[in-house]
Parts: structure tokens; sequence; C-alpha cells
């Protein structure tokens, strides 16, 4: 099978385009005095956009980046677009670290703690997202024990996810998801 030599570029674009936002996420800092990445970081159209020839990214349409991302990436287009999501992310906090207080007076006092309870919402979250992804994995867990249709290995699935939960009951702050229903039953 011949392939247009447009295709082929565009899918080498698309894995330079992934790897350069695994990077960004990574490496934020380096990425500060970057404006047209910044820029192209905002929106999917202005990613679409966004070249760089010296790391093998060219510009093609919105629509051209999700065809190949859906068939060339693991995940589609929706991973490229939450690398975009998270690489302008952590840029945006790798920039509002030197902006941050200076726990000097009053008012940098103030600003310190409301950066600390940005940051302990944040964490929170990704509690939250981390605690769903478990209970998920769990019930698939489940379902696969079941699927087997074998006493022996239901039995070790449910030995193996009670010492998980118990562990997860030793937490100080629990998170309010229905993670104890899982271990009720």
């Amino acid at each position: 099978m011949i392939v247009d030599k447009r295709v082929e570029r565009n899918t080498q674009s698309v894995f330079a385009l992934r790897e350069l936002l695994r990077d960004a996420m990574q490496n934020p800092a380096a990425y500060l005095e970057n404006n047209d990445l910044q820029t192209a970081l905002k929106s999917q159209g202005a990613l679409s956009k966004y070249g760089d020839e010296s790391k093998g990214i060219c510009p093609s349409s919105l629509n051209t980046i999700k065809r190949i991302a859906e068939i060339a990436l693991e995940g589609g287009f929706d991973a490229l677009d939450r690398l975009r999501a998270g690489a302008f992310d952590a840029i945006a906090s790798e920039k509002a670290k030197g902006l941050r207080s200076n726990k000097v007076g009053k008012i940098g006092l103030a600003k310190r703690v409301k950066e600390l309870e940005l940051e302990n919402q944040a964490l929170r979250e990704d509690l939250l997202l981390l605690t769903l992804a478990f209970e998920k994995s769990l019930a698939q867990g489940k379902n696969y024990a079941q699927k087997a249709d074998e006493d022996a290995v239901m039995a070790l699935c449910k030995r193996e996810q009670r010492e998980l939960l118990d562990s997860l009951s030793l937490r100080k702050h629990p998170v309010a998801t229905n993670v104890t229903m899982l271990h009720e039953r």
C-alpha cells in the first residue's frame, strides 16, 4: 500500500506534537519563554496551527490532527487533548511560582494562604480521580473473576481486594466515594 507523503508527514507531526506536549508537562520551566507554544496550548484549533520545524511539527487543520490521532495514537485525539490541557496547566503553574507571595506582611501571608488552599484543592481533586480509578479497577477485577467462573479465582480476587481496601481504610482523611460500598460486598 502506498502512503501519501502528506499523510506520512502529518502522522510524524502528530507523534512529534505528542512528545512535545509530554515534555512540556514534565519540564514546564523549559517552555516559559516559548510564547508561540503557550498561545497554541490555549485551544485545540490553535494547537493544530502550531508549527516547529526543528521538532518536526507542521501546522495543519484540526480535522486532520483529529483524524490522524484517532488512527495513530493510543487514546486517540482525546489523549492528545488531555496532554495539551496538562501542558497548558503545567506551564501556567510554573509561571505562577515566580509570582508567589513574599510571606512577609499580612497581604503576603494572605496570598500564601490562598495559594496553599488552591494547592490543597487540586490535591483533593487528584485524590478523588485516583480513588474513582481505583474503584473502577476493583469492579473490573471482580467482573473478570466472576467471568472466570472458578471459585478459586473469585476467592483470590475477594481476598486481594479486601487487603487493598483495608490498606485504604488507614487514610487520615477519607474521600467521600462509594469505596466502602465495595468493601462491604
